[in-house]
């Protein structure tokens, strides 16, 4: 339903009230970055999001207050979950 409601209303100024309501119903970490693309593709475009090999996110078109307060979810994300603590920095290639 949040995710409906952004579709329409795209609107900056609720992205952090939106984020409450969605962690309210103690999602997974994993529902959690799909929340946070859908909200980025609503602001971007859907062709915007994981584009080629490198996987990255062409967000140039976002807007200051959307994309601090998208940047605040993803970094409540990693703090959350302890995701920002790598045990073994070195790829297991090196």
């Amino acid at each position: 339903m949040l995710l409906s409601l952004d579709a329409i209303l795209a609107d900056d100024s609720i992205l952090a009230s939106m984020w409450e309501a969605f962690r309210q119903s103690k999602p997974e970490p994993e529902q959690e970055i799909s929340f946070v693309l859908r909200l980025i593709s609503h602001r971007v475009g859907e062709e915007a999001i994981l584009k080629g090999p490198s996987k990255t996110l062409n967000l140039t078109a976002m807007q200051r207050t959307g994309y601090h307060a998208l940047m605040e979810m993803i970094a409540d994300i990693i703090r959350t979950h302890g995701l920002g603590s790598i045990s073994n920095p070195s790829p297991p290639w090196a």
